[in-house]
């Protein structure tokens, strides 16, 4: 299982600090919406502009766009976890499959 990224767990840290004050259903559910729409808007925002600039350059982004995308996606990579092993000696994970022979 992968490990939140540093984006998402700081989104999840502030979802959280919201929830706190006792709004509403309603309004909690429209906070968080917000919240994940701005959380991402850099994202997307870099998207959109590779692939206008791919329409303009016959399907083809330019370097600089891709760059671009590149080093905003790098903020949604997750956090790498422990190796499987470590999950073994804790008792954490499944157990290993017999080999079929």
């Amino acid at each position: 299982m992968k490990r939140p990224s540093e984006k998402a767990l700081s989104l999840a840290e502030e979802i959280f600090n919201h929830v706190a004050y006792g709004l509403t259903r309603r309004d909690a559910i429209q906070e968080l919406a917000e919240m994940v729409d701005e959380s991402n808007g850099s994202l997307l925002e870099s998207v959109s502009a590779m692939l206008e600039d791919a329409q303009r350059n016959g399907g083809v982004p330019t370097a600089f766009h891709v760059a671009q995308l590149r080093r905003v996606f790098s903020d949604y990579e997750p956090i790498p976890g422990p190796p499987d092993a470590q999950g073994e000696f804790a008792g954490v994970g499944t157990p290993a499959q017999p080999r079929l022979l």
